[in-house]
């Protein structure tokens, strides 16, 4: 390829693209260059999703157009970022920019926590990942997949019950410069047969960033992980787009949690499959967003054998000119007789320019089947609010005593107590920033 014709095609890339150019010294097998050089094909002839697509018809993409994006190489300085979760025994792991920089410094026997660029070598490692999928209906996949350098690999290991949670933190921005800062983690969680993990991810950063995390999560057969997440970046510059994909097989339990309150745009989506029998998956979470911020959930879960139970219950306040999407898809097929499948999202309006568009869907081809599903949107109960005004409490306290109260019972369910208490001081300290900013 002459050198004229290799300036034209980076004149003509894709500007997300050209922000994922690999060093010469990379060094990555085989399987990783060759998905690579797949996802990048694929995204140069797709592009970015628009609202055309049907999964993306609430969701537009437009404010990355015309953006100046960069990696940072230099990783030698970490922020200094306030621990938030108030837990006594935690293994934390800090992710700056896509790349880990700072792993638990002692953990557990059985539990395996690494840079991906430092065992994707492994052969358990390719076989989870090396698989592309269908890039071209899953354009921000394969936009991950071009750009793969490094993430976060962590590992349970077989019959090992960890008694102390994981903390993932996600640190993205913090430029110093006028280009938004690219960051491209992948990340492969397993949960080995019978083995029990607790794994918090809190994603944060200040600063203009576009965040395109893509995860694997493979809970195996008697597994139980409860994975719970807040998603707090900065709320005036940062784009987060985080696709997880979960597989559990026989009796696995995985019961998950994310709190969204950051973001200029976030979107996440949820692909379950439900690939044995008696199966527990929980993919709970809430939202709280203001000004003009978007927050967009996306669930696709599958039932594939029979007697497993799903259930996905989101509630959201969204003030000001904010706006919320949630589409739930609850997928039954022939083979799973004995299905117990729940989805469930509530709304609660603050403003009469806040919006909620909700799609939730069921579709069943088994006969034996328990499902259900609804979306319900509103105002703050008038009559509550007059009652609590007229025994004295201001108006302004009456509001937040409500919401609370409306946001409290999803963290209610959060299945690990001192998981569950924690999220519920972080409500508190966001009902504060709330307060403040009003």
């Amino acid at each position: 390829m002459t050198a004229t014709r290799k300036k034209d095609q980076k004149e003509t890339m894709h500007p997300l693209l050209a922000g994922c150019v690999h060093p010469a010294e990379d060094d990555a097998p085989r399987w990783v260059t060759a998905l690579r050089e797949t996802a990048a094909d694929s995204f140069a002839q797709t592009g970015l999703p628009t609202p055309a697509w049907e999964d993306w018809k609430y969701t537009a993409l437009r404010a990355l157009d015309g953006m100046t994006f960069s990696r940072s190489r230099n990783l030698a300085t970490m922020p200094d970022y306030t621990q938030v979760f108030d837990l006594p025994d935690l293994h934390a792991v800090q992710i700056l920019n896509g790349r880990l920089v700072q792993n638990a410094a002692a953990l557990p026997a059985g539990l395996e926590i690494s840079a991906l660029k430092d065992v994707w070598d492994q052969e358990w490692v390719e076989t989870a990942l090396a698989v592309p999928g269908n890039f071209s209906t899953a354009p921000l996949e394969a936009l991950n997949a071009a750009c793969l350098c490094d993430g976060v690999v962590l590992r349970a290991r077989a019959g090992v019950k960890i008694s102390a949670p994981v903390l993932l933190s996600f640190l993205h921005g913090f430029s110093d410069g006028n280009d938004v800062m690219l960051s491209m983690p992948r990340v492969l969680i397993v949960i080995e047969e019978d083995a029990e993990l607790v794994l918090l991810e809190h994603l944060t950063g200040r600063g203009a960033s576009f965040s395109n995390i893509v995860e694997t999560v493979i809970v195996h057969k008697g597994g139980k992980l409860g994975h719970y997440r807040w998603q707090d970046e900065d709320a005036q510059n940062g784009y987060n787009i985080t696709t997880t994909r979960l597989s559990c097989f026989d009796r696995a339990e995985y019961d998950g949690f994310t709190l969204t309150t950051g973001a200029r745009l976030s979107r996440h989506e949820i692909f379950a499959d439900l690939l044995g029998s008696e199966i527990r998956c929980i993919v709970n979470g809430a939202y709280r967003l203001g000004e003009r911020q978007h927050c967009d959930t996306t669930i696709k879960m599958g039932h594939f054998e029979p007697r497993s139970v799903s259930k996905q219950i989101y509630k959201g306040v969204i003030n000001d000119q904010a706006r919320a999407v949630f589409q739930g898809k609850i997928h039954v097929h022939r083979h799973a007789q004995g299905t117990d499948g729940h989805q469930l999202n509530h709304a609660l309006l603050l403003s009469a320019e806040a919006e909620i568009d909700a799609k939730p869907e069921l579709e069943i081809y088994a006969d034996d089947v328990k499902c259900a599903h609804g979306a319900t949107a509103g105002k703050l109960d008038a009559r509550a609010l007059f009652y609590m005004t007229s025994r004295g409490i201001p108006e302004d306290v009456a509001k937040a005593m409500l919401v609370k109260g409306f946001l409290g019972e999803a963290l209610e369910a959060i299945a690990d107590p001192a998981v569950r208490a924690a999220f519920i001081k972080i409500q508190d300290f966001e009902e504060e920033r709330a307060e403040d900013a009003a």
